[in-house]
């Protein structure tokens, strides 16, 4: 009996592994729209990874094979997923220094840049036209170059027209962007930075060529700020030496400004805040701005799932929005008739069947760019999926967006009751707590949802207490206070 389950088991793995097409709203055991799964590949295939984050792509000019280059905790792993239903897992660059949950990757002219939390990290540079000649996979790579002008990094944006990469969330600039000329990809070298506005949490830096005749052929800095009240930093960096703050865009119900990405007729930025779901309790939502005006931003109103969700990362691409929102996975947003405040779900693939609450499991990201149509999709901690949206050329969005901004139960005095301040943010060892209400307890989370640090407090409204936190590694974490869990703040220790 226990080898007929085995059996069961081995088989049931295999054709969830295997191409399968969305019927009924399901592919195999996973909740589907108008997407098919082409192949899933478990940890497992990937010299068993600890887990899994971000996630770039590359096609080789060449002869147009198309790789997934994932982020793991580890290191980077490259996937030729040419055919999809039979993908290469062809090896792995272990990280330059040690282990950490953020990794990032972009790719400038056939080479990858990668950058991680992990303390002495640095910049690598990975020559990608190694990929062709990998006889027996997997194999262990090395970094062709190094930059090592910075220690830690949670992202970097490149901008492939001008040859400039641009981590962000450093241990310099006060965690601006730093401006890095990768035109020689094996030389990087900086030119400058802008920290006027502090931390960068996520940004696009794009050549524009929108409507705001001020500003057409200029190189503009999207920034997504964290939780600063900025939210939305938009900044001419044309002049590398002398960038020229443009805008800045905060919103109400803001809290946590995490990534976004612009239209490719630079008309629109969408903004994803990852805290405001779980912290005002409404289903999940993607701020919608027209930056027509560069200088005046305007927020015209929220696109709204039928899902609790926590948006994490999206990108564009012909009318449409690609988002990976963890609980629910990847989210196929129709964006097409925007001028007239129209904007709605056509497809979906949920990598992360048990729930779609507010939270942290789930999907990292997603990179939808390739020509073949496939999308690569990461599981943080399943593995990778390669997925396809069946044609969606026929279906004509209706949904309106939602034009209520912050729900009306949620008061500018009631958020201001809810709310309390920590700095500096980020720290190195020590925060210094102020309160807009007595607080008895403070709880610090880290991005598994897991308690690891507590503290008894007497602390009156008006009054500010300093809080050592030498004890925490560096990277993201959660700020609570009297077992509130809906009500936190974002803290980056260095």
């Amino acid at each position: 009996m226990r080898t007929v389950l085995t059996s069961i088991f081995t088989l049931s793995i295999i054709l969830i592994q295997a191409q399968t097409p969305c019927v009924n709203g399901m592919a195999g055991l996973y909740p589907c729209e108008r997407i098919d799964l082409q192949y899933f590949m478990p940890l497992s295939e990937m010299d068993d990874a600890p887990g899994l984050n971000d996630i770039w792509g590359w096609v080789d000019p060449i002869d147009n094979k198309e790789y997934a280059l994932v982020g793991m905790l580890d290191g980077t792993a490259f996937i030729d997923i040419t055919d999809p239903l039979s993908p290469i897992y062809l090896g792995e660059l272990p990280t330059h220094s040690s282990a950490s949950t953020w990794r990032d990757i972009k790719v400038y002219n056939d080479h990858a840049f990668i950058v991680s939390e992990a303390s002495g990290h640095g910049l690598q540079v990975f020559d990608l036209t190694r990929l062709r000649n990998v006889i027996n996979p997997p194999e262990l790579f090395d970094e062709d170059a190094h930059y090592n002008g910075f220690s830690n990094c949670h992202n970097i944006a490149i901008n492939e027209e001008s040859g400039y990469a641009y981590p962000i969330g450093t241990n310099q600039a006060s965690g601006g962007p730093l401006f890095i000329n990768i035109q020689d990809p094996m030389n990087p070298t900086l030119e400058g930075s802008y920290g006027d506005l502090f931390y960068s949490h996520d940004a696009q830096i794009v050549s524009y060529n929108g409507p705001d005749p001020d500003h057409q052929g200029k190189e503009i800095y999207f920034g997504f700020h964290g939780n600063s009240a900025e939210g939305l930093v938009i900044v001419d960096i044309t002049d590398k030496t002398d960038p020229e703050s443009l805008s800045t865009s905060g919103y109400d119900c803001q809290d946590y400004t995490h990534q976004g990405w612009v239209t490719p007729d630079h008309r629109y930025c969408f903004v994803n805040d990852e805290l405001d779901e779980g912290q005002f309790g409404y289903n999940t939502r993607t701020r919608l701005f027209n930056i027509e005006d560069l200088d005046n931003p305007v927020l015209i109103g929220n696109y709204e799932a039928d899902v609790t969700s926590t948006d994490h990362n999206l990108y564009t691409l012909d009318g449409r929005a690609y988002m990976s929102n963890y609980t629910s996975g990847l989210r196929v947003v129709d964006y097409s008739l925007l001028d007239n405040e129209i904007m709605e779900e056509v497809a979906f693939f949920d990598v992360h069947p048990s729930d779609n609450n507010a939270g942290y499991s789930g999907t990292w990201s997603n990179y939808p760019y390739f020509p073949s149509g496939n999308i690569v999709v990461t599981h943080r901690t399943d593995g990778l999926f390669i997925v396809k949206a069946q044609d969606l050329s026929e279906i004509v969005p209706s949904q309106a967006i939602n034009t209520d901004i912050c729900p009306a139960e949620l008061s500018v005095n009631e958020l201001e009751t809810m709310s309390f301040n920590i700095a500096p943010n980020p720290t190195r060892d020590f925060i210094t707590l102020t309160a807009e209400k007595d607080i008895k307890q403070i709880d610090i989370i880290d991005i598994t949802g897991r308690i690891i640090h507590s503290e008894l407090l007497n602390l009156y409204a008006g009054s500010a207490i300093r809080i050592n936190l030498d004890v925490l590694e560096q990277g993201a974490y959660l700020v609570a206070i009297n077992k509130d869990f809906r009500n936190t703040r974002r803290l980056i220790i260095e």
